[in-house]
């Protein structure tokens, strides 16, 4: 199995046996930027590239893997063209810039409720 997880920081490959042995690991390193206050974004094809690198970094094992797994930044938003190309950067979990959005949602739909229907909370280190 090829296991790929693309971190606030970094992308990490590994190669695992049928016994849970691993068999190979790579990463490579990358960095989100801040360009204003409470925005906290990611070059996504700058992780793409650094996730791939890892991948190749493990050689022909990685091209024989029966089964993929992925844990990817979450919650993250990345819009993508028809093409799959990203629009703009990722806005990730550090990101700020919804606070006010947020507590207003909180506000009109209760703790609880919001709480049943999305399981997290509205706003950044909300996830539970």
């Amino acid at each position: 199995m090829l296991a790929l997880d693309a971190g606030t920081s970094s992308a990490k490959a590994a190669l695992v046996d049928r016994d849970g042995r691993i068999q190979g690991l790579a990463s490579r390193d990358y960095s989100y930027s801040i360009p204003r206050p409470d925005h906290v974004e990611l070059d996504f094809e700058l992780l793409w590239r650094q996730a791939a690198a890892a991948v190749r970094e493990l050689g022909a094992g990685a091209r024989r893997a029966r089964a993929v797994g992925l844990s990817v930044l979450c919650p993250g938003l990345v819009p993508l063209d028809a093409e799959g190309a990203a629009l703009r950067p990722a806005i990730i979990h550090l990101d700020r810039r919804s606070q006010a959005q947020a507590r207003e949602a909180l506000r009109r739909s209760g703790r609880e409720r919001f709480l049943a229907s999305a399981a997290n909370l509205p706003f950044p280190a909300g996830s539970l």
